[in-house]
């Protein structure tokens, strides 16, 4: 099996890029409402112009609209796919250039809102340019984790992963659960052909009937074996009250115990995951199951925590901002390792739970970094921000952060500048509007877009968007 490099992401490895694309999972009806947001980051970073399609599709792939998206209000675009008469489907945003646009994945962001919750996920899935395939620069075989499995009597577990441009010959794919006391239950399940980009949706109580009082009330793990065509594997992952009043999603990544990865190249390396504080909030780091094979410690500047890739790790973030810091024991770090950060304001609610890596040498400096926000009646945003000085140093005194606040409705920006001595408060999140003091105004009641820019490049920002009622999403900036 060929090795999943990091690095190659981390260095913008990927060759001259003039198609640059994404699929997301749709889901449009009275309870539930999807936008796929971005910003013309191409222009305001590099000066790139670009044309923007967007394909929908039904789940079978069947073609429903295409439409091409311009920036002629405002410098973000908030694109909510029309299904018609079906509630479900997918949609496919492609950006072409004649300039290099580095990345063969665009960072774009899909929203999925209900009356009372919200939660957003970026780029994931898509279907792979034609000289990528004939190159053989491909991964198709899916093996999937970072599922993290919340089923009880209210809440249903789910994936969706999407096919490329040819059809997909039926298939038995394979569904592990694992319990967080160590039980693990598999199931093979045979599925359809799936035709050109079709989409399949899986949910795990359908071929577990006992799912729930397997967990038994406990968070489990899942993973997922299946083949794609032409298409990379990354699956949209989630959970959701069975009255589709509450819903969060995050993407999947690749089960480490069966791909192969590079390594940091210094041996004793270590990788760091900062938690950032997060108001009125509970939090945890998770350590999904399926890291490179080995042993493994985690440290949070408290207790030491050993575990073997296969086991699943959930350790409590109490104190304020945390560092935790991850070792493999028995060879050099690999340069990925599977973790997330869960956050909640209320038992009540479902958990946001993104899925990430960790920092470490291997990673360069980043000056500039974006996310969405919004700001209406029912929705508020916290901009958080913290430096990973182990890595980088410590900010020099007084270097500023540049925040510039973009609009879908209004051309150019509106910017306001502070210091790093700033950032003890944004780690507990920074109401957008103590930013941006006229937020509200700007954004006139849709998503826009804030960047950041420091010369100081070793800082890391996400954002929490909170439904009123309680709801909160955390995702980290591009």
């Amino acid at each position: 099996m060929a090795e999943i490099s990091q690095k190659k992401s981390l260095t913008e490895g990927f060759g001259d890029v003039l198609r640059s694309s994404a699929i997301f999972y749709v889901r449009q009806s009275e309870k539930m409402s999807t936008t796929i947001s971005f910003m013309n980051y191409w222009k305001a970073k590099r000066g790139i112009d670009v044309a923007v399609v967007a394909t929908t599709r039904a789940m079978d792939g069947s073609l429903i609209g295409r439409n091409r998206l311009r920036f002629s209000e405002g410098e973000v675009i908030n694109f909510q796919p029309v299904l018609g008469d079906v509630d479900e489907g997918s949609v496919e945003i492609e950006i072409i250039s004649t300039e290099n646009l580095v990345f063969p994945y665009p960072a774009l962001m899909a929203l999925y809102e209900t009356p009372t919750s919200i939660s957003m996920v970026h780029s994931y899935a898509r279907a792979y340019s034609r000289h990528e395939v004939e190159e053989s620069k491909t991964v198709t075989r899916g093996e999937e984790s970072n599922w993290t499995l919340r089923d009880s009597g209210s809440v249903r577990s789910f994936c969706v992963f999407h096919n490329g441009a040819s059809e997909q010959p039926e298939q038995q794919i394979h569904l592990t659960v694992r319990s967080m006391d160590g039980r693990r239950r598999d199931v093979d399940i045979d599925i359809s052909a799936l035709g050109p980009y079709g989409s399949f949706k899986l949910v795990p109580a359908d071929h577990i009937p006992d799912i729930a009082t397997f967990l038994d009330g406990s968070p489990g793990q899942a993973t997922l074996s299946f083949h794609l065509r032409e298409s990379f594997t990354r699956m949209l992952v989630g959970n959701e009250t069975v009255n589709a009043g509450d819903f969060q999603v995050t993407h999947s990544d690749f089960n480490f115990n069966v791909h192969k990865t590079d390594r940091v190249s210094q041996s004793g390396v270590a990788g760091f995951l900062r938690v950032p504080e997060l108001r009125n909030m509970e939090r945890w780091v998770v350590v999904y199951p399926e890291q490179d094979p080995g042993q493994y410690r985690v440290t949070d500047g408290r207790d030491e925590h050993d575990f073997t890739s296969g086991e699943p790790v959930q350790i409590p973030a109490e104190n304020g901002h945390e560092m935790f810091v991850f070792t493999k024991t028995d060879s050099a770090l690999p340069t990925r390792i599977n973790t997330g950060i869960g956050c909640v304001a209320s038992p009540d609610l479902l958990p946001s739970e993104p899925s990430l890596g960790v920092m470490h040498s291997a990673v360069p400096a980043k000056r500039m970094t974006w996310g969405p926000c919004a700001v209406s009646d029912n929705l508020d945003t916290d901009i958080v921000v913290h430096a990973y000085e182990d890595l980088f140093g410590a900010a020099r005194a007084g270097a500023e952060l540049c925040f510039r606040l973009y609009s879908a409705s209004r051309h150019g920006y509106v910017e306001q500048t502070m210091t790093c001595a700033n950032l003890d408060a944004f780690d507990a999140g920074i109401r957008l509007e103590d930013v941006f003091p006229d937020a509200r105004e700007y954004l006139d009641g849709e998503t826009g877009y804030f960047t950041l820019y420091s010369e100081y490049g070793g800082l890391k920002a996400y954002v929490v968007m909170k439904k009123t009622g309680g709801s909160a999403t955390l995702e980290h900036c591009f």
